[in-house]
């Protein structure tokens, strides 16, 4: 959490999501996951180097080899596998701000008004597949779809009802 963030978030409810995205990295352990399936991963690219090393012992093709499978690896592995871990720490935290009684709804508006600030600014954005995580409207996208499950956790807490309230929905062009 920066506090470039809190210049965005314009109630707790954001807040909420926002650190509710943050707990379950924590949590569920992420940044362990991640440094054990990277080592694993590590020790096999230097077998493999050592390998091709020990057939061509060649510095320039092992540092080759080496860069190649490094890319090749995080396009098809490291990447993918970030961005799952960043939805899955969206769907848990939206269920824990709803076991916490805040209005879960704030989720996807929160993502659209960052889409649509985002595609307002001049920097060029990276394509989806190149990214450590998903899209702005990605993962509104997918609060939307996971909205009745979170509400229906808030009501089965005996949380206040909440206030009839729109949904912030991306306007037709943005895309």
């Amino acid at each position: 959490m920066f506090t470039g963030m809190l210049k965005v978030l314009h109630n707790a409810d954001s807040l909420a999501v926002v650190l509710g995205h943050e707990m379950p990295h924590v949590v569920l352990q992420h940044a362990a996951e991640k440094v054990s399936l990277h080592g694993f991963i590590n020790m096999l690219l230097v077998i493999s180097c050592a390998l091709v090393w020990a057939v061509l012992p060649s510095d320039l093709l092992a540092f080759g080899a080496d860069f190649l499978q490094s890319m090749i690896l995080g396009f098809l592995l490291h990447l993918p596998y970030s961005r799952k871990l960043e939805e899955e720490a969206d769907e848990v935290g939206m269920n824990m701000a709803a076991k916490a009684c805040f209005d879960v709804r704030e989720g996807p508006k929160l993502w659209r008004q960052l889409a649509l600030s985002k595609n307002n600014d001049d920097d060029p954005q990276l394509p989806a597949w190149l990214s450590t995580h998903p899209t702005h409207n990605d993962r509104a996208d997918k609060l939307e779809g996971l909205l009745s499950k979170a509400l229906k956790i808030r009501e089965n807490c005996k949380c206040p009802p909440l206030s009839p309230g729109k949904l912030f929905k991306r306007p037709e062009n943005s895309e």
